[in-house]
């Protein structure tokens, strides 16, 4: 028996063509030859602004805090690009707006009030450096506002653009009503920037600059060719000093550059020392005693030369597949497998995760002859693509279940299938509409049981038990020498929290009657502690329910032969940064999850751990149930099975890196986590800067709830990260979240009812 593999390792592996082995003689190792030319999209290019468009995730970059994901205007206002707009959030917001030099300019907002009411206009109050250089009323319809920039106003390098709303006839703390739909400064940004215009050649014009984050242990070497200037020839004559590109590398990021070169033309090569920490490296062209009108500056090739390749972390080994793989014919059944996942269920509030209330019992009682894995990292931040990645062993932008349209397509390798086919008799009972049969999910499955949300209650979760009671009602049909598969999956401790009586008096007797909204983002913070209790009292619902269908698999002989895997979809937030809820943000308390695994006894290791503390990621389990039946290799996967770390305690890799990403409802972050030794650096990068700054870097180690942003202090590392995450998400269709089609009517509906849409 054969599976289909539907994807190629190249697009998982994200290494391109341009990495060349040359042979240096001797039998030593040969070096790795990186085209930096071809490795464009890796670098961080800095070039004047000149011109934003809200409602486009590529051309927002420049927006900071306090707007909106991009929507769309369907007044019918604006055709084209102008449909897509973007609001705001706060009754402030703000634009980092980069100049080359300073010089009389002019700010030209296009927008509208979108005030249904016949309310006073929204008074704008526009401040550039925090100097104020104009107020105008928006109305209704759309127009151009233009605001003279006074030269002595501006800054070379970064500025900033504040937009206050609070002096409007109708002060607020809420934000106007009001759409952007383009953002412009005449006078700025002729539209040159720096590109790759072919076979490896970069184009890098006066004005800007390329940066190139890479690490080096080894040290290297960095080649140039062809340097020369490109624009209008007469320009360069007589210029004393002459144009020239100015290299530099820099190993400390507040430190000054170790190498400054200036070359002029023809080839150069610099010597680049060994570091253990990521450095940069600039390529700047100086245009000496004056500017030309039109655009120059200068073209080049560049190469690294090095023992390794300068993004090593995103070349972690993956196993090679067989052209064919086959079923090996196993000496008795296949062990049955049982995955028990729990929605919205965050990893510190389990008490073997160092929680101090008893809302896990079982849990932990469990996982004490488990392995318990510390950190475990979810694919994103809400329920579809993350149950996608568990079930399929890919991440979201290869499986493709993103966002709120997306199904899961048939050709994706899925778990419940592939275990069919090896004659498992499967069962899945899922308590959640996000991941129901009208997404894919039902594919594969012997027998599937969706509970919807029950009638009359709007976004009410039928109860753990209901969804255990089918379990075991349907494993009464086993028979003796079958193997079975059950995925479990049930949602409780997803908002609206309303636990059963019992555990309602036990953690929240002071909370009030029913369940909690669903729009958790609006409540105050004085309900907090409601909230948690509530949600509480929900995972120890889901704690009895577990515990009872353990006990009936060991009543029925069928734990001992069972790899059970405890894990959770994502987490939940209470206010740790601001907000409640989830798929929101891709802080730790929305991707740290628990993941524990028992393996069945006949597998399991004398010197098994009782804990891991390795990072390890959702993406990891499928190939870990694989490689436990003897199917390893069958079916590609971007996660590596975890046996290793399960039988040996010193199986900890020597480095480990995870990414998670968030596409819904127009958000775009993604997320690169990468462990190292004793610290456990993670990069926030935001499509649109709605939760704050554009790029977070946190030491979740040094610090796990995420206050302190590392990136100014340690901005090489950021810089490495994100060109890393860039790699992994190569080959496969990335592009940051747009605007969404619009919902079938019923869908919306649904989602509506369970909290996911306004």
């Amino acid at each position: 028996m054969t599976v289909a593999l539907s994807r190629s390792r190249a697009a998982l592996t994200g290494l391109g063509a341009s990495l060349v082995l040359f042979a240096c003689g001797g039998g030593s190792q040969p070096p790795v030859e990186t085209d930096l030319g071809r490795q464009f999209e890796l670098s961080t290019v800095t070039a004047e602004s000149f011109m934003v468009i809200p409602g486009d995730y590529e051309r927002r970059r420049e927006l900071l805090e306090g707007w909106s994901p991009p929507r769309q205007d369907e007044t019918g206002a604006y055709a084209g690009n102008k449909a897509a707009y973007t609001g705001v959030v706060w009754p402030e917001s703000r634009i980092d707006w980069r100049l080359a030099w300073n010089r009389p300019l002019e700010l030209v907002l296009t927008g509208r009030s979108m005030d249904p009411s016949e309310a006073e206009p929204a008074t704008v109050v526009v401040s550039w450096n925090d100097a104020e250089i104009g107020r105008f009323d928006l109305t209704a319809a759309p127009e151009d506002y233009r605001l003279a920039v006074p030269v002595e106003v501006q800054r070379t390098g970064s500025n900033r653009i504040h937009l206050d709303y609070t002096s409007s006839a109708a002060p607020s703390t809420q934000p106007p009503h009001v759409a952007w739909h383009l953002i412009r400064v005449e006078g700025a940004g002729t539209g040159a920037r720096p590109a790759a215009i072919e076979e490896g050649v970069l184009r890098v014009p006066f004005r800007t600059a390329v940066d190139y984050y890479v690490l080096l242990p080894e040290g290297g070497t960095l080649e140039l060719d062809g340097v020369a200037p490109y624009g209008p020839q007469g320009a360069w004559r007589n210029a004393d000093p002459a144009p020239g590109l100015t290299v530099s590398v820099w190993r400390y990021p507040q430190a000054p550059a170790v190498v400054v070169e200036t070359f002029t033309e023809g080839k150069g090569r610099l010597e680049l020392k060994e570091h253990d920490r990521p450095i940069r490296i600039r390529l700047e062209p100086v245009a000496g005693e004056r500017v030309p009108d039109a655009e120059a500056g200068f073209t080049l090739t560049a190469a690294l030369k090095s023992p390794t390749y300068p993004w090593p972390h995103a070349a972690a080994p993956q196993p090679e597949l067989a052209a064919e793989a086959t079923t090996p014919v196993p000496d008795g059944p296949f062990p049955h497998v049982l995955i028990f996942l729990v929605d919205t269920l965050r990893a510190d509030h389990l008490g073997s995760y160092g929680y101090q209330r008893p809302t896990s019992p079982n849990i932990d009682r469990f996982a004490e002859t488990a392995v318990r894995f510390e950190n475990a990292v979810a694919q994103s931040s809400w329920t579809r693509p993350t149950t996608a990645s568990v079930l399929t062993g890919l991440y979201p932008h290869h499986h493709g279940a993103r966002s709120r349209n997306d199904r899961l397509a048939e050709d994706v390798p899925y778990l419940p299938e592939i275990l069919r086919s090896l004659g498992y008799r499967a069962l899945g009972v899922t308590t959640n509409s996000i991941i129901g049969p009208a997404y894919g999910f039902r594919r594969g499955f012997s027998h599937h049981k969706h509970f919807g949300e029950w009638d009359g209650r709007p976004g009410m979760y039928v109860p753990a038990w209901r969804a255990v009671n089918e379990t075991l009602e349907w494993l009464e049909r086993i028979e003796p020498g079958d193997s079975f598969f059950v995925y479990l999956h049930v949602s409780d401790p997803h908002h609206p929290y309303h636990p059963p009586p019992a555990q309602r008096e036990q953690f929240a007797p002071d909370a009030p009657p029913g369940p909690t909204g669903t729009r958790l983002g609006t409540a105050p913070d004085s309900v907090k502690a409601h909230y948690v209790d509530l949600y509480d009292g929900e995972i120890a619902h889901v704690d009895e329910q577990f515990g009872r269908l353990l006990d009936e698999l060991d009543q029925r002989g069928f734990l001992d032969d069972t790899l059970v895997v405890f894990v959770s979809d994502h987490g939940e937030e209470f206010l740790d940064h601001g907000h409640y809820g989830h798929g929101s943000s891709l802080y730790q308390e929305q991707i740290h999850v628990p993941l524990i695994i028992q393996l069945p006894r006949r597998l399991r290791s004398a010197t098994q751990p009782p804990t891991v503390a390795t990072q390890v990621q959702q993406i990891d389990i499928v190939p870990t149930i694989l490689e436990a039946i003897g199917q390893s290799g069958l079916i590609e996967t971007d996660g590596r099975s975890l046996l290793p770390l399960m039988r040996s305690a010193t199986g900890r890799a020597a480095h480990n890196l995870a990414i998670s990403d968030l596409r819904s409802d127009g958000e775009g972050v993604d997320v690169v986590l990468l462990e190292i030794s004793d610290s456990r650096r993670k990069l926030i990068d935001y499509g649109s800067a709605t939760f704050g700054a554009a790029h977070q870097l946190f030491d979740t180690v040094a610090d796990p709830d995420e206050v302190r942003n590392l990136r100014a202090g340690q901005a090489h590392w950021a810089g490495y990260l994100r060109a890393v995450g860039r790699l992994q998400y190569r080959g496969s269709d990335t592009v940051t979240a747009g605007i969404e089609p619009d919902l079938p009517p019923e869908q919306r509906k649904a989602l509506e009812a369970l909290g996911y849409l306004d």
